[in-house]
C-alpha cells in the first residue's frame, strides 16, 4: 500500500513528541512492506528530498511570511503574527504545492498529523482525488493559533469569539476526514463535542 504521511516537522528536526511518534510510525510501515512518503516542511526556499531509515522524505518550503517553528531570536511584530495565522487558516499556496506531491506519489491513504504551516487546505486536495484521509489530533491547532488553548497564564474559553472565528473554516474542513484519531480520549471527545469531524467516522483514541 502507498501511504503518504504529513507532519509539520520531521527528522532530523524535532520539536516534541509528535515528530518522534510520526517517525516511528513511518519506519514501522516501511518494515511491514508499505511504500511510505513523508511530506514535511523546512525553512529552505526549495524542495529537498532525503531517505531516512528507509523512509522517503520530501521537505517543502513554507509559503508564508516567515518561518516560525524554531526560535531564531527574532521578535515578531503583532501584525506579523496575526498575518501569519490568517494565511495559515487556509493556505492556498501550500495546497497547490502539496497537490504536486499527491499527483506524483498517488497514495492510497494520506495520514495527516500536525498540519500547522500546511493548513486544512491540503484536506480538500486529498479528497478531490478521492484518497482516503486519516487525521490524528495531537493538540488544539484546529481551534486557535494557540494550539494549547492557553494564553496569558489562563485557559482560553472554547466558546470565546476568537476561538469561533479562528476555528470556523477548520471545523467545516474537518468533515472531509474519513477517519479521526485522537492522541488521547480527552482530545478525541473534545473535538467531537465541539463539532469537528463527521459523526459517522470511525473515531479512535490512542490512549485512554
Amino acid at each position: 500500500m502507498k501511504i503518504l504521511i504529513v507532519n509539520t516537522i520531521y527528522a532530523p528536526f524535532k520539536v516534541g513528541g509528535a515528530e518522534v511518534s510520526v517517525q516511528l510510525l513511518a519506519e514501522e510501515l516501511v518494515k511491514n512492506g508499505h511504500s511510505v512518503l513523508v511530506v514535511t516542511l523546512h525553512d529552505k526556499a526549495n524542495k529537498e528530498k532525503a531517505t531516512i531509515n528507509g523512509v522517503n522524505v520530501h521537505y517543502l518550503p513554507l509559503k508564508n511570511i516567515y518561518w516560525p517553528f524554531f526560535n531564531d531570536g527574532e521578535k515578531r511584530k503583532k501584525w506579523e503574527k496575526i498575518a501569519w495565522h490568517v494565511i495559515d487558516n487556509y493556505n492556498f499556496k501550500m495546497a497547490r504545492l502539496f497537490s504536486e506531491e499527491l499527483d506524483s506519489f498517488k497514495p492510497d491513504i494520506v495520514h495527516t498529523n500536525n498540519i500547522c504551516g500546511f493548513s486544512v487546505s491540503i484536506w480538500k486536495e486529498i479528497k478531490k482525488r478521492d484518497i482516503k484521509l486519516i487525521h490524528t489530533s495531537r493538540d488544539y491547532y484546529l481551534f486557535h493559533p494557540s494550539s494549547t488553548l492557553y494564553s496569558r497564564n489562563k485557559n482560553i474559553n472554547v466558546n470565546a469569539l476568537s476561538v469561533k472565528l479562528w476555528s470556523f473554516l477548520k471545523r467545516s474542513a474537518s468533515h472531509r476526514v474519513d477517519t479521526y484519531v485522537g492522541i488521547s480520549d480527552f482530545i478525541k471527545t473534545f473535538h467531537i463535542n465541539n463539532g469537528f469531524f463527521k459523526r459517522d467516522s470511525a473515531f479512535i483514541s490512542i490512549t485512554r
